[in-house]
């Protein structure tokens, strides 16, 4: 597994502002995370994760929140190795489940096909514009390829003084209660970390009034 960390990646390029970093560490296990806040350039809050356990899993996820306009998407996007399977998506996530704002913001995208998910449902907080791979055979670079420019086209379409702040609290909370690290983090961190770091971190909105 020899895929970049967060200082080479596409996210970084895209979105070039002070990013703070962060690290994690269990043994062998590593988990290596990056957040920022971009106000002036509409991003609310943006973080990636890399969760290594070596020879036997890895994970990178993105999410980038809008600082303005109360039906703008959510950009999220997930590469994900393992036992010789790999999966890569990303999306535009309705923050309130309303896909017709999406279709309107990002019209010329193409449409979802995958209809499923062992996860997630895919008609709560997903869009009709969702990216889905699955593959025996690593696709890193064609994952990146699509992510760089729906996420250059996302930090494009960033909308400012709409005077309509968002709300993340659902998503956040499905997002958090269904997410499978849950498992992989409390096996290598323990209960009280996975928790904090799911709910805290990766989806700080949930526990918001």
């Amino acid at each position: 597994m020899t895929t970049p960390l967060w200082s080479e990646k596409w996210a970084v390029e895209v979105i070039q502002g002070e990013w703070e970093p962060r690290i994690d560490e269990s043994g062998p296990v590593r988990i290596e995370s990056i957040a920022i806040r971009y106000p002036d350039l509409g991003i609310s809050y943006a973080r990636g994760c890399i969760l290594t356990v070596p020879g036997k899993f890895f994970a990178e996820t993105l999410l980038v929140y809008p600082s303005e306009g109360r039906d703008f998407p959510i950009f999220g996007s997930e590469y994900i190795e393992m036992a010789n399977r790999y999966l890569g998506a990303t999306d535009f996530h309705p923050p309130n489940g309303d896909n017709r704002p999406i279709e309107a913001f990002f019209p010329d995208f193409s449409p979802r096909e995958v209809q499923s998910s062992r996860h997630y449902d895919l008609d709560t907080y997903f869009s009709t514009k969702l990216w889905h791979k699955r593959s025996d055979n690593p696709f890193y670079e064609d994952f990146v390829t699509v992510c760089y420019e729906r996420l250059r086209r996302y930090v494009a379409r960033l909308p400012a003084n709409t005077g309509n702040r968002p709300d993340f609290t659902g998503f956040d909370r499905y997002m958090a209660d269904h997410d499978p690290a849950h498992g992989i983090l409390k096996s290598y961190f323990g209960a009280e970390f996975a928790n904090d770091y799911i709910r805290t971190y990766l989806f700080p909105h949930g526990d918001c009034d």
